[in-house]
């Protein structure tokens, strides 16, 4: 669909939004209880100003997950063009930062909202006592936080402010709020700082405007969110819930890999984190973007190693239409990027001998001082812009937000607005019921209405009772798990069939038992058939363990291996989510109708009798099993180095003697043995197996885990909710048949001005849902 019907619907949605709120203000004034939610009308109202917001900036959220050190602020500092995020040697990131680029600053800007800066503040004075007491342990352990821990033990600090400008002290308060998260993980870890924060920290920021980034020529604003590494020491399991927080509001997701350290545990902690959000959001939209490559020595993995192991690691399927695995060197487009910011701001008036980004990207260019100190004296401002310019493309960030960003304006405005519509169509509709209650309610006698409030109050007490005797956790996770052992072990038992096919010596087909899993037989047989055909023909060390002459071949050979394993296992994990949902559904569904059947009667009634809808279902929660794909970390060959003799021919001085008459000087060409060490690679089938085999146990087991939540959590929540809906439902026709009893005693006039209020807000709302109606019709077309 072309740009211009997007702005156009953009444009029209905007304007009624704002005009439904309106409306409701209006509701509010005349107290009608309108809002379906929990808590009162003024609060769903700045709900509600806080969604339009979102839907005037059309925000697009990119969170960028990693590891410590992986590179997260280098690479976030390369897009905006300059320092903005504090690095150093030690791990800086523990609180999740949202990072909006703006067009109206010439200065960065923090925000922290009131609850979070009273709740740092507190933070402050909560650690005093802790770091004096431990001072001198904390000082040894964390020397580069020797001036914070002095303040804090002397309470030098201030309160926190709800907003900071100029970089320098944006800077500093960042620092200190990483640092306070830090402390408070280690020294208060019962306080739980994270999960009390209402939200991230908001730094906006300006930036340098590359083609890639201008804001003036898309149909949103980027905003990039820095989140802590999942493997912090100390904080990591805890900032888990702060990091999901900002993910799950997400459109696309970036992981950013070390080049210099793929496969350790922490690009699994990662994947683990990311999977339920990529589960709903799709895979479509995850991105992993290895950094560091200009580390890359000979011999190291190349490109289409790093995309193998990406792709076999996180799950990724590469093609031409949708490449999502990129490679960026984030320091060098740091460097160029700041070097060419400087020519833009600067022009003509640019030094460079003198300019701290020019002579830093000199610097780097060269290895020789000489050769930079050159550079410094003769560059042009076109030599300097063109050699940054090159090196921007070639750290490879420019591609990234490219592909990235086109497709975040492809796919952020559809979802925001769709949302908002959703939203004011359920909000309208309530509104609509309790004023058509309200006037009913005036209709009537005061004896009509105070009978109705004593049913209401009665049905109350009932639901109450209801409440209190509902299933707990403990009993349902009882009856599921009880059911679903049978499931769980036949799965195990399809995983062993499948990593059997690189059992030493066998290679002949185990048909599985007829039963859910049958249909993975042609996949174990071709599995079986391709580890054969690999395995023919190479040098056996001994059984199950094959010679290669180059780590290339053994890595290739692993990876075959590996492959040939993971689509049969993939496919028995799937087949299994299927089965347990399923299964758990059904008991599920037995346990919210029993709850149906006993709370529906009562609503049912005072529906009937308010002559209204009652919209608050008890649906069955599907069980979430999150998408864990198999996490392995490919094994690397192992080398062995032996010594091997040769023989090798040489030509040698030797004397002979001459019709014995004389000695006379030759030379002959002689066999000589001499001896070589060599080194050969070796693969083990048993040990890619046990990789295999470690990771869908992994599997399995977080299938049952999740299980546990899903009762605790879910299920059980799903009930709370129905009964908390139930009890809305009824308090707020109970408000309004208040407000009824209270229009009754007012003057005629009075009554009929109420009641014309009451007509034109019904109107008025049912106006905007037919509009609503119309741009729901605009969005289905055009996506």
């Amino acid at each position: 669909m072309e740009p211009d019907y997007w702005l156009q619907l953009h444009k029209d949605v905007v304007t009624r939004f704002s005009t439904v709120i309106e409306l409701l203000e209006e509701a509010t004034a005349t107290a009608l209880h309108w809002s379906p939610d929990e808590g009162d009308s003024e609060a769903s109202l700045r709900h509600l100003r806080g969604q339009l917001k979102s839907v005037v900036d059309l925000e697009l959220r990119m969170p960028i997950v990693a590891p410590m050190k992986a590179g997260k602020s280098t690479i976030i500092n390369a897009i905006v063009g300059y320092d903005l995020l504090p690095a150093r040697s030690e791990a800086m990131t523990t609180l999740p930062t949202r990072i909006e680029l703006a067009d109206d600053l010439s200065e960065p800007e923090l925000n922290i909202p009131r609850k979070d800066a009273l709740l740092f503040s507190s933070l402050i004075e909560d650690l005093a006592d802790p770091v004096e007491k431990h001072f001198a342990a904390l000082a040894d352990k964390l020397s580069h936080l020797e001036e914070l821990l002095e303040d804090l033990r002397a309470r030098r600090l201030g309160p926190i402010e709800e907003s900071y400008r100029g970089h320098t002290r944006v800077l500093k308060v960042l620092i200190l709020l990483n640092d306070l998260v830090r402390l408070s993980g280690m020294l208060l870890p019962e306080a739980d700082l994270i999960g009390q924060l209402s939200d991230a920290p908001t730094l906006r920021t300006p930036y340098w405007r590359r083609p890639e980034l201008d804001m003036a020529q898309t149909t949103g604003r980027l905003s990039l969110v820095d989140t802590p590494g999942p493997d912090e020491t100390g904080v990591a399991v805890r900032l888990t819930g702060a990091v999901r927080t900002q993910l799950e509001n997400c459109h696309v997701v970036l992981i950013l890999l070390d080049y210099t350290a793929m496969g350790r545990e922490a690009d699994e902690k990662i994947k683990n984190l990311t999977d339920p959000v990529v589960e709903q959001i799709g895979r479509g939209k995850l991105y992993a973007v290895v950094n560091k490559v200009d580390q890359r020595r000979p011999g190291d993995r190349d490109n289409e190693g790093v995309q193998r192991f990406v792709r076999i690691d996180l799950g990724l399927v590469e093609d031409s239409e949708d490449r999502r695995i990129f490679e960026t060197k984030g320091r060098l487009g740091l460097v160029a990027a700041k070097t060419l910011a400087a020519l833009d701001r600067k022009g003509e008036q640019l030094v460079i001998a003198d300019d701290p980004a020019a002579r830093q990207f000199i610097w780097e260019q060269y290895e020789d001082d000489e050769d930079r100190d050159d550079a410094l004296r003769t560059w042009s401002h076109e030599q300097l812009r063109k050699r940054a310019a090159r090196k921007w493309d070639e750290s490879g960030v420019p591609q990234l937000l490219q592909h990235v960003i086109s497709r975040l304006r492809a796919e952020a405005m559809p979802i925001l607005i769709g949302s908002a519509l959703n939203r004011l169509v359920a909000l309208l509709k309530s509104l609509i019921e309790v004023a058509q209650l309200r006037m009913q309610g005036a209709a009537a006698n005061s004896k009509r209405i105070q009978d109705e409030l004593r049913a209401l109050q009665k049905e109350t007490k009932l639901l109450e009772r209801l409440r209190s005797d509902m299933p707990k956790p403990k009993q349902l996770s009882h009856e599921i798990q009880g059911r679903l052992n049978v499931h769980i072990a036949e799965l195990r038992e399809a995983g062993d069939r499948v990593l059997s096919a690189l059992d030493v010596g066998d290679t002949h087909s185990t048909p599985l038992d007829t039963g859910v899993f049958d249909r993975l037989g042609r996949r174990i047989q071709h599995a079986r058939e391709t580890v054969g055909n690999a395995i023919t023909g190479k040098k056996h060390r001994s059984p199950g363990v094959l010679e290669f002459a180059t780590r290339e071949e053994a890595d290739r050979h692993i990876t075959l291996l590996t492959a040939a394993l993971m689509e049969p296992l993939r496919s028995a994990l799937e087949q299994g989510r299927d089965e347990i949902a399923d299964a758990v559904s059904e008991i599920a569904t037995k346990v919210v109708a029993a709850e149906d059947r006993k709370a529906r009667p009562i609503i049912e009634r005072a529906s009937h009798r308010l002559s209204t809808a009652f919209e608050v279902t008890l649906t069955v929660p599907e069980l979430d099993i999150a998408y864990q794909d198999l996490e392995v970390s490919v094994a690397s060959p192992q080398e062995r180095r032996h010594t091997v003799k040769k023989t090798r021919s040489v030509e040698k001085k030797v004397r002979e003697w001459k019709y014995w008459l004389k000695v006379i000087p030759r030379k002959r060409i002689v066999s000589e043995d001499y001896d070589v060490e060599e080194s050969v690679f070796l693969v083990s089938q048993k040990i890619v197996q046990q990789e295999l085999s470690t990771s869908f146990s992994s599997q399995i087991d977080q299938i049952a885990q999740e299980l546990g939540e899903y009762v605790v959590g879910e299920l059980s929540a799903q009930l709370k909710t129905y009964y908390d809906g139930l009890d809305a439902f009824l308090a707020r026709y109970y408000a309004s048949l208040m407000q009824a009893l209270e229009d009754i005693g007012k003057s005629g006039a009075q009554q009929q001005e109420m009641h014309a209020r009451l007509t034109a807000i019904i109107a008025a709302a049912e106006e905007h849902l037919t509009a609503i109606a119309s741009f729901q019709r605009q969005l289905k077309a055009g996506k």
